[in-house]
């Protein structure tokens, strides 16, 4: 067995020999020109992961990973007057029952 590497992705000029390095997500061994840097999302822009891979396993920065921008809140209204609902119609049977339960209910 010989200590060269060997691989699909590698091929050796023997009169212009360049540097290999491994994809840090496959292991395999690559030319280390042919390695590039894998980015994400952070906020609002790319960062470097700190891994390289083979450009044939680069994975697109997944747009999730990005922060929403919304837009303002809007302007609040001065002294707002919102519509109040009507109070209930109650007969005078209804009015004693309710005075009762509180007059019952002051002194436990």
């Amino acid at each position: 067995m010989s200590d060269r590497p060997k691989g699909k992705h590698v091929t050796i000029d023997i009169n212009n020999p360049l540097a290999l390095g491994i994809c840090d997500y496959t292991g395999f061994v690559h030319l280390r020109k042919d390695l590039v840097k894998q980015m994400q999302w952070a906020g609002d822009s790319l960062v470097w992961t700190g891994l390289y891979v083979g450009k044939d396993y680069l994975d697109v920065p997944d747009p999730q990973l990005r922060t929403p921008h919304l837009p303002p809140d809007p302007v609040p209204v001065m002294d707002p007057r919102p519509p109040q609902p009507d109070p209930p119609i109650l007969s005078n049977a209804q009015r004693i029952q309710n005075l009762n339960n509180s007059y019952r209910g002051s002194f436990g």
